[in-house]
C-alpha cells in the first residue's frame, strides 16, 4: 500500500515525473478516470508544461465537458484506427498544445 496523504503522494507524483524528464504522459481509458481525477490531470499539464494525452471512448468527450477548465486544455481528435494520416494529425495537435502551453 501506498504511504502518505494524497497531498504528499501527489507532491511524489510531481517530482518523479519531472526528474524523470517526462514530457508526454498518456492516459489509457481516461473515460473511466472519476471527475475528480481530471482536476489532477489538469494541474500535471498546468505545473509541469508536459503533453498529456487522454484515450479513451466516446465516452470520454461527455465526461471531460463536465469541467470546462479541463476540456479546453484536451481538444478531441477522434481516430478509427491508425493512419499514418490520423498519427501525423495527433503528433500535430500535441505539438500545438504544447507550443500554446510554452506562450
Amino acid at each position: 500500500m501506498t504511504k502518505g496523504t494524497v497531498a504528499e503522494i501527489r507532491d511524489r507524483m510531481l517530482r518523479v515525473l519531472k526528474a524523470c524528464g517526462v514530457e508526454m504522459l498518456i492516459i489509457d481509458e481516461a473515460d473511466r478516470l472519476k471527475p475528480k481525477t481530471f482536476a489532477e490531470v489538469r494541474d500535471i499539464f498546468d505545473k509541469l508544461n508536459i503533453a498529456v494525452v487522454l484515450v479513451g471512448t466516446d465516452r470520454l468527450d461527455t465526461v471531460i465537458k463536465r469541467d470546462e477548465q479541463v476540456y479546453n486544455r484536451f481538444p478531441a481528435l477522434w481516430v478509427d484506427g491508425w493512419c499514418t494520416r490520423c498519427f501525423l494529425s495527433f503528433v500535430e495537435m500535441v505539438n500545438e498544445q504544447k507550443s500554446v502551453k510554452q506562450m
